[in-house]
């Protein structure tokens, strides 16, 4: 009789395990308390300032670069021009906020440093340039081209540095390279200065 309780409690815990185990859950595991993704295996706050900052870089670096790209093929779309502008600027001041309010991780201290170069150049171009152009001054705008191309492309290194910051180290203590390229803002021709008084659409 003691036997046949002892079967039969043994066949009931079986069950209730099949039950568990069939919905997705394990009776011997503790359930996990939800984690928020992290970066390179750091804290919090090194994952919030990098998913906060990385979309708004990486989408500056697209704007950036169709601004460079416009100025390269002499424009005459001004209207454009200074939408693109204006959404690069839009760009530029919420990674300032985002970088300002709550101060730069040390390890994307780097990458917030290339940006910064890269805005300096953007905003002081884009005003060289529109000076320039008021005055049909070609030679400066020249300058503001090329100044607004080097910006473009700091910016577009800084992402590849956010991003190359955000990985764990390697186990082997070896860093891969990744060219600027990777910031998905190539190009694969880039057309020449041309002549100054040529402006095209």
């Amino acid at each position: 009789m003691k036997r046949s309780w002892w079967l039969m409690l043994v066949l009931i815990l079986c069950g209730i395990v099949g039950v568990l185990v069939s919905n997705g859950r394990s009776p011997l595991r503790l359930p996990l308390a939800t984690q928020r993704p992290q970066v390179g295996a750091v804290g919090d706050e090194d994952a919030d300032f990098y998913q906060t900052v990385e979309p708004q870089l990486a989408a500056a670096a697209r704007e950036a670069d169709s601004v460079a790209a416009m100025g390269e093929r002499r424009s005459r779309n001004i209207f454009a021009l200074r939408r693109a502008e204006g959404r690069l600027e839009d760009r530029l001041m919420a990674i300032d906020r985002a970088t300002g309010a709550t101060g730069v991780p040390p390890r994307f201290a780097s990458a917030i440093d290339q940006y910064r170069q890269g805005a300096d150049h953007l905003r002081a171009a884009i005003e060289q340039g529109r000076s320039a152009f008021a005055r049909f001054d070609w030679e400066n705008l020249d300058a503001a081209v090329r100044q607004t191309r080097q910006g473009a492309d700091l910016i577009a290194q800084a992402t590849v540095t956010l991003r190359n910051a955000s990985r764990p180290p390697n186990p082997l203590g070896m860093t891969r390279s990744i060219s600027i390229y990777d910031a998905k803002v190539s190009r694969q021709h880039r057309p020449a200065l041309g002549t100054r008084t040529c402006y095209n659409q």
